[in-house]
């Protein structure tokens, strides 16, 4: 339970190979620990180390496999990795697990977005993502992702109003503004 602590104090100070270090000792005194995997995987995720973070994730779920958390690490591992048919698989499983688990949501919306595939069901989930957001969460990423999915739709003036919400969190952030520029040049172009 040391390492346990002492790994959740040094991912807390931002040192995450220190923190990989200690949940890796935690782990090897205890390999059935979910919660172990889980962080492990979560930091192997935010450091794009994404083939430890999808065996990290497996471990998870072969250990405990109805929550979503570890399918939708698993997804975003997959996707990062080019795996597309897995990773949309294990988002839709997460989904499955909680069909409002905003993560899940906004990284499938995303992917359909990105793919120009399904853009009603990407619009779908991004509102899910959206209205399921909790305060932890990267809610201007989710405000983003609504207004391209409004965008590619031809909605564009709800797009616009959206755009501004993930801007009014995040004011600098370089991919909303192209989005917003998107948007108002879509607007200029169809009033023309």
């Amino acid at each position: 339970l040391a390492y346990a602590r002492l790994g959740a104090i040094a991912f807390q100070q931002k040192d995450r190979a220190k923190a990989m270090s200690y949940y890796q000792s935690y782990v090897e005194l205890k390999p059935d620990s979910i919660e172990a995997h889980q962080t492990l995987g979560s930091m192997a995720l935010q450091s794009n180390d994404f083939e430890t973070a999808k065996t990290e994730f497996e471990k998870v779920i072969a250990i405990e496999a109805n929550n979503p958390y570890p399918f939708y690490g698993l997804g975003t591992a997959c996707l990062r990795l080019v795996q597309h048919e897995d990773g949309v698989e294990h988002l839709k499983k997460s989904l499955q697990i909680d069909p409002n688990f905003a993560p899940s949501c906004q990284v499938l919306a995303s992917h359909y977005l990105q793919h120009g595939q399904n853009f009603n069901k990407a619009f779908e989930l991004a509102k899910r993502a959206v209205m399921h957001a909790k305060p932890s969460e990267p809610i201007a990423s989710y405000w983003n992702t609504l207004a391209f999915a409004m965008y590619k739709l031809q909605n564009y003036t709800d797009a616009l109003q959206t755009i501004e919400k993930a801007l009014k969190i995040q004011p600098h952030q370089s991919e909303y503004l192209d989005n917003r520029k998107r948007i108002a040049d879509a607007i200029q172009n169809k009033n023309r």
